[in-house]
């Protein structure tokens, strides 16, 4: 034992005596959620020059003493009690007096989820803490033989969360917790401040919140999302299947990659980027990340942390605004005076009418019967998610946000493997839960509709504004000012049976007609920025045949039809010497009962009907 180890003992033995007395500190920090704090608080307290010593409480339930920590930094010396560690006024003077002898200056730091702030966001964090305990969150690491994977200590590896809620209008961090199940550990890894790949949870940030506001794209604008091929060697996938023609809004509800890939290619990596860095985002590379399959859809460098993830998404919530997360409100000294505030920059991201358009959109991801978050859905309020996954399914991710809380949620293993539960079993049943439980007994709230936005027409076909010859519309808001084109399509029409796909005749029955146009191509798909492989030529070149399916009804003769006297033919359809039958077929020969009659011959002008041939409307081109 060095000279260094035994002083340590000295000193801690000397504590020991010294803290008998004093009532022990019954508190369960999520990983992380201390060193957090004391970085904020230690890069705080570097402005007014000042040595922090920072009271931990992570000690066991049995213990009696404090473990105190020490940051080296300057002259003098306070002592930061963190409310939430003190459970009376009566344990904060004994504390106070303790501090008081060994001449530390004593400094009590409110906690956003401690006692010190008020019981909501006491209850919040006792939420969070008690569903992550839960046991249908653990997920083992096996094998392909299915047998549990251990690490080097012999410990089963386990999947992990982390999950992180803030006041969107003040930047507070209200709650958080850093792992699954029980904690075992006094100092675990610090998973809300851990970046991890995002998946599709980006697209709200990086794809279609810069794209309003730039604007670049609006909810109608339409693309193809079919095989597409982007700087000529990147052909990505969609986690479902290519789905065609959608609109901004549906591209999102499901969560399709292709539509927000060419979104970002028009926007640019680089604008995706900066928009990323106003929010708060710390962990990109601006070299290797500046790429279309990092910022479009999440497949960062490094990542971003569940706390800079929630802060991102309580942006959005507050109108476009971003603020910085903080722990802690506040420290004052013994005698009430604050000595300590948390700096918090704040920066505006986009309008109050962006925010809202991304608001409404991603409503769509929550109440739409196709979004992939439905089972999140919050009585009486208005609930904005999005969903992420990442390759093989490595991590799983849920934000969103109400006006009164944002959160965001990872599941993942520490390190990288497939997840196996779905999200609805994973983050998003997390999410839901918390979140649910967390708004109950809130007053119903819903997204209010700022000035600046306007609803018009929009033209299924082209995603523009609706002009007198569309027939298919719906009705979309945009912010005023930003709203697109009026529709150019309908040059040329051609009627389709739905049934066979192939040009209607006469005999196709309303219900199976659809009028398509002929030769339009897609307003983006004119851009040039990306090479679509499929789709584009089928969706603008009309069939050369007619349906097949529906036919002519056939007439069986019936008795009533059988030719009588007053049906014979007449003089002019008589048979010509030329027609008439061989004597030795004299049989064949017409009877004076099938003679037509004079009633029955053509009038003046009359022409012998045609075969029925399909209308020319049906294949109409300008």
């Amino acid at each position: 034992m060095d000279m260094y180890q035994k002083r340590e003992m000295r000193k801690n033995k000397k504590m020991n005596e010294d803290t008998k007395s004093l009532p022990s500190t019954n508190i369960n920090w999520y990983p992380g959620h201390m060193a957090k704090t004391r970085r904020q608080i230690t890069e705080d307290l570097k402005m007014i020059d000042v040595v922090v010593e920072i009271l931990d409480a992570r000690i066991p339930n049995s213990s009696q003493n404090p473990d105190i920590r020490q940051i080296t930094q300057n002259k003098k010396k306070i002592i930061i009690l963190n409310k939430y560690d003190l459970a009376d006024n009566a344990k904060t003077e004994k504390w106070i007096e303790y501090f008081n002898k060994k001449e530390r200056k004593v400094v009590l730091a409110d906690s956003l989820t401690g006692k010190g702030v008020n019981e909501t966001t006491r209850q919040i964090q006792k939420i969070m803490e008690d569903e992550m305990a839960e046991d249908k969150y653990t997920l083992y690491a096996k094998d392909a033989k299915g047998n549990i994977i251990t690490d080097s200590n012999g410990n089963e590896i386990v999947a992990e969360a982390a999950a992180v809620i803030i006041e969107p209008s003040t930047g507070y961090v209200v709650g958080a917790v850093g792992q699954l199940g029980e904690k075992t550990t006094a100092r675990g890894l610090n998973r809300i401040n851990s970046p991890r790949q995002t998946g599709s949870s980006i697209k709200p940030l990086s794809d279609v919140l810069p794209g309003i506001e730039e604007g670049i794209i609006t909810p109608a604008t339409i693309y193809l999302d079919t095989r597409t091929t982007f700087g000529g060697t990147w052909t990505p996938k969609n986690y479902n299947r290519y789905t065609g023609k959608r609109t901004v809004r549906s591209a999102l509800t499901t969560s399709q990659n292709i539509p927000f890939i060419k979104i970002q290619a028009e926007l640019t990596p680089q604008k995706g980027i900066e928009y990323l860095k106003k929010m708060g985002v710390s962990t990109l590379d601006d070299e290797k990340d500046n790429n279309l399959a990092s910022v479009a859809i999440g497949g960062f460098t490094y990542g971003i942390s569940p706390l800079e993830m929630a802060a991102a998404y309580a942006m959005i919530s507050n109108d476009g605004v971003y603020i910085k997360p903080t722990f802690y409100t506040k420290a004052v000294d013994s005698n009430g005076n604050i000595v300590l505030e948390p700096n918090q920059p704040t920066e505006r991201v986009c309008s109050v009418q962006t925010a809202y358009i991304v608001k409404d959109l991603m409503k769509s991801v929550v109440n739409d019967s196709a979004g992939t978050a439905t089972y999140t859905r919050i009585s009486g309020m208005d609930l904005a998610a999005k969903t992420g996954t990442t390759n093989e399914d490595k991590e799983r991710w849920m934000c969103g946000f109400t006006n009164y809380y944002s959160c965001a949620v990872l599941y993942a293993f520490d390190e990288p493997r497939t997840i196996t539960k779905s999200s609805k079993q994973s983050s998003g049943l997390i999410f839901a839960n918390i979140m649910k439980e967390i708004h109950s007994g809130l007053e119903k709230s819903t997204f209010k509709q700022p000035d600046g936005i306007v609803s018009a027409r929009v033209c299924r076909t082209s995603g523009m504004l609706a002009s007198d010859k569309c027939t298919d519309t719906y009705s979309e808001i945009f912010v005023e000012g930003k709203l697109p084109e009026t529709c150019d399509a309908h040059q040329g029409t051609y009627t389709i049976c739905t049934e066979s796909g192939l040009l209607a005749n006469q005999y196709c029955p309303e219900s199976s007609r659809k009028v398509r146009e002929t030769g339009y191509v897609i307003e983006k798909e004119r851009l040039d920025l990306w090479n679509t492989l499929e789709g584009r030529e089928s969706e603008n070149s009309s069939p050369t045949e007619y349906c097949n399916i529906h036919k002519a009804p056939e007439e069986k003769p019936t008795e009533s039809t059988k030719p009588t006297e007053g049906t014979k033919p007449s003089e002019s359809t008589k048979p010509t010497e030329s027609t008439k039958p061989a004597d030795d077929t004299s049989s064949t020969k017409p009877t004076e009962s099938t003679k037509p009659t004079e009633s029955t011959k053509p009038s003046e002008g009359e022409t012998t009907p045609t075969p029925d041939l399909p209308e020319e409307d049906t294949n109409t081109e300008e």
